[in-house]
């Protein structure tokens, strides 16, 4: 029997493994090619109907000169205007909230108008067709009592004329309200505590050529809407060691981000201008303040000198005298500074004392040697002032923002006060060394004659107070320069503009690249995850993997759309299907030829659970043996849920040998059958019928039994076999499921064929172990594997059963329409 049975190629496990996913691919190619079009379509819809997100970038420069003036270099050194802040503290100042509120009030980003789009509302800008008037204040002030988020609709009637919609559930500042009315433009509308009035812009180009006719308008809380724009700007600093910044920022409308960033940028320069300016005045105060004082003293002294001259007739000193008086003035310019030096210690020292020292901006620290700690907490200090001072003029006094501003400006007033501190205390030891020294050369000065003693002393102060004056008025000439001169510390390296002029999402190249990623690997992965988890027989590869038991053939799968024809033999005899049991046929009459016994074969279809299509197969079987012209009986012996009704219709006969047709069909369904026989109620020729087929005989199932398997072991069912193997060419027994009962395992001692029928995606494969057995221990001979309901791509060396001669699924002539709905239903077919 082996010997028409193919044998699979000798691969290895990973060539099958791989071909059999191939094979799965190509069985579902369909419902891929439909899965990567769906995907790609989704993605051209989100391409055509999503709202584009432009970038907007400007890049500045940090200048290295221009910065804060600090007061020691004017007073004690050259004027040297280098950048005493670090990028990142100019990064976190740019995106400081309070700089951001400011530029959106400006702008006037505190409302939103849209037009209505089949989607999406689109956001409208430059090309807006409304202003609205407001009550400014409110909106500046964040009242909480404005509708903000609610979407206010218009709709245009005319020239002068809108419908007005809106409707809010009300919050806890304001109660809930509906609007729907006709308003005049211009026309004051009230809702809750917000007036509002809208008045059309270009309103002859709006009533010429408007398409859109829906709009809508939102008031947004300028604080969130400030925090919104602070979290999506970015600062990106370049490369370390480089004072330039790129500042950039995302938005749908892309002239709202190139105008956001100008003006952004424009305000920071004008507030870093302001500052440095501020700190120069308070610097030339200090300077103005000691020029003062100086002046006054160098008056007095310089009258004393021409009173002294006057009195003594003295014209000179002597050159001892001379020599001493160059030593004293030395020592005196030196601890001059000290004392300028300390002058502004206690003055920092007092104003930071002072209980309105928030409200102040102060100078840098001063001194001989400068004092980098000092320097760097009274920078960050004026930075905190500064950023409180933005809050403070937009009212925002109670905000969480300031009061984190004057713990961190207590915290570094604390600091600045124990730095100064020390600084005067180290200020007055310096000062008590040069007042030794200086006491050293007085105690020579005392040497002279009273005359030249006295003429010294004045000389002295006089000349002190000379230079110290001079250096006064040269730094303040210095410092009223630099205030002049003063520049802001950043320069626009490019311009705000969109960059690039392509939108930054969606991108359409990752868009249908990721459209067709997912086109691909959902279908792929449900194949793949349905390939390792395949417990089911797939092919006939498969089968011959698991047992040696020989292979009889492949049934393909009906494609009838609506199943109406079962017994597809007889009624479609041209049919793919009609054409696979011939080839059946064939294999069984090779196999019977090959056996000595000549008489009326056997056959029995088991199978190892329900619905693997036995009855279909034994039946169709039957049918194609009788077309040759060969007496065929089959016997209807699954006693627990006979299905053979469905298939046949019979008229009783009054011998096997009689052609006679008594009557008409009708369903076998209720007649005496086997348990009748087998019960001893009925005769053998009783329980015969012939079927709508020329040479196909039944035996039904007959009535309900209790004991279906002890009713087979009975003595008269070898009988029954004897008799019909005497009379017929072939007996076909319809058994039940072998995995279920043991009716087919009792039946097989009297088979000469034992068909075990499988079913592609149905019969599970470790069944087939089960089967490796009973053909392994002799419990079941002459065995053979049938697989049935093959698909069209998984067929087997039958070129699908068509040959070229004319064989199809179907007959010519079937309706169009019937065509139509077949292919399609094929196309959704599942076949995973």
């Amino acid at each position: 029997m082996a010997d028409f049975i193919s044998q699979p190629n000798q691969e290895s496990r990973d060539t099958q493994a791989f071909k059999k996913f191939y094979r799965r691919i190509k069985t579902n190619k369909y419902w891929i090619l439909f899965s990567l079009i769906f995907f790609i379509f989704l993605a051209w819809l989100f391409l055509r109907y999503s709202i584009p997100v432009f970038q907007a970038k400007t890049t500045l420069l940090i200048k290295d000169s221009g910065g804060f003036q600090d007061p020691s270099e004017i007073l004690f050194g050259e004027i040297t205007f280098q950048t005493k802040e670090k990028v990142f503290n100019e990064s976190t100042i740019i995106t400081s909230q309070p700089l951001i509120f400011l530029s959106l009030r400006q702008l006037g980003f505190w409302v939103s108008f849209y037009s209505k789009g089949l989607f999406n509302n689109i956001e409208l800008y430059e090309d807006n067709p409304f202003a609205i008037v407001v009550d400014t204040a409110k909106v500046f002030a964040c009242d909480s009592s404005l509708p903000y988020g609610v979407d206010f609709k218009v709709t245009l009637i005319d020239s002068k004329t809108y419908q007005l919609t809106a409707e809010s559930e009300g919050t806890i500042f304001y109660g809930p309200f509906s609007i729907n009315q006709k308003v005049q433009f211009n026309q004051i509308v009230k809702v809750g505590n917000f007036e509002f009035a809208l008045r059309l812009v270009k309103p002859e180009k709006i009533v010429k050529d408007i398409v859109i006719t829906n709009y809508s308008f939102r008031i947004h809380n300028l604080k969130r809407l400030a925090a919104d724009y602070k979290r999506r700007l970015v600062v990106n600093p370049e490369p370390v060691g480089s004072t330039i910044i790129d500042v950039s920022i995302q938005q749908n409308v892309p002239r709202k981000a190139v105008y956001f960033l100008q003006t952004l940028v424009r305000n920071y320069a004008s507030q870093n201008l302001d500052l440095k300016n501020e700190v120069s005045i308070k610097t030339i105060e200090f300077i103005d303040k000691e020029l003062k004082q100086t002046s006054d003293t160098l008056g007095s002294v310089e009258a004393q000198l021409e009173q002294f001259k006057s009195s003594y007739q003295i014209a000179d000193l002597s050159i001892e005298a001379k020599m001493l008086l160059e030593e004293l003035s030395k020592l005196e310019e030196e601890r001059a500074k000290y004392i300028i030096a300390q002058k502004y210690y206690e003055y920092l020292k007092n104003n930071i004392n002072n209980e309105d020292f928030n409200n102040g901006i102060f100078p840098f620290s001063l001194g001989e040697n400068q004092d980098p700690i000092l320097n760097k907490l009274v920078m960050d200090l004026i930075s905190l002032q500064l950023e409180k001072k933005v809050y403070l003029d937009q009212g925002m006094i109670q905000s969480p923002q300031v009061k984190l501003l004057e713990d961190r400006i207590k915290t570094l007033r604390n600091k600045i006060l124990e730095n100064v501190n020390n600084l005067l205390t180290a200020n007055s030891l310096a000062m008590n060394d040069l007042n030794n020294r200086i006491k050293q050369v007085e105690q020579s000065v005392k040497q002279l004659p009273k005359s030249e003693r006295e003429l010294v002393n004045i000389q002295r102060n006089y000349k002190l107070s000379e230079n110290l004056y001079v250096f006064l008025m040269e730094k303040r000439t210095e410092a009223a320069i630099s205030r002049s001169s003063n520049t802001p510390d950043v320069q626009i390296v490019e311009p705000a503009m969109l960059d690039p002029d392509d939108p930054v999402f969606p991108k359409p190249v990752l868009v249908y690249a990721a459209a067709i990623f997912l086109g691909l690997f959902i279908p792929l992965g449900v194949i793949l995850a349905k390939h390792f988890s395949q417990n089911t027989i797939l092919d006939k590869v498969e089968i011959s993997q698991k047992t040696d038991v020989p292979f009889l053939g492949s049934i393909p799968h009906n494609y009838d759309s609506n199943k109406r024809h079962k017994l597809i033999t007889f009624e479609k005899p041209r049919s793919g299907v009609s054409e696979a049991f011939r080839i059946l046929r064939s294999n069984i009459n090779y196999y019977k030829r090959t056996g000595q016994d000549q008489q009326g074969s056997v056959i029995l279809l088991t199978s190892s659970i329900a619905n693997e299509g036995k009855t279909f197969t034994a039946t169709n079987l039957a049918v194609a043996l009788s077309m040759a012209g060969k007496k065929t009986i089959i016997l209807g012996l699954d006693l627990r849920k006979p299905k053979i009704h469905e298939y046949l219709n019979a008229m009783p006969v009054t011998s096997p040998d009689s052609k006679e047709r008594l009557g008409q069909y009708t369903g076998v369904r209720g007649l005496p059958g086997i348990t009748d026989y087998l019960k001893g109620n009925k005769e053998i020729q009783d329980v015969i019928y012939q079927t709508q087929a020329d040479y196909l005989y039944v035996i039904p199932s007959g009535s309900d039994t209790n004991n279906p398997s002890e009713l087979l072991l009975d003595n008269k069912m070898p009988e029954l076999i004897e008799y019909l193997k005497a009379n017929f060419s072939f007996v076909v027994l319809d058994t039940p499921p072998i995995g279920l009962v043991t009716d087919a395992l009792i039946l097989s001692k009297l088979s000469d064929i034992n068909i075990f029928v499988t079913r592609q995606n149905i019969t599970k494969v470790d069944f087939i172990d089960y089967v490796d057995e009973l053909h392994q221990s002799k419990k079941i001979s002459n065995l053979c594997i049938l697989l049935n309901d093959v698909s069209k791509d998984h067929g087997y060396g039958y070129g699908y059963y068509g040959y070229g001669y004319g064989y199809g699924y179907y007959e010519e002539d079937e309706p169009w329409f019937q065509k139509i709905r077949r292919k399609i239903k094929y196309f959704f077919r599942k076949k995973i």
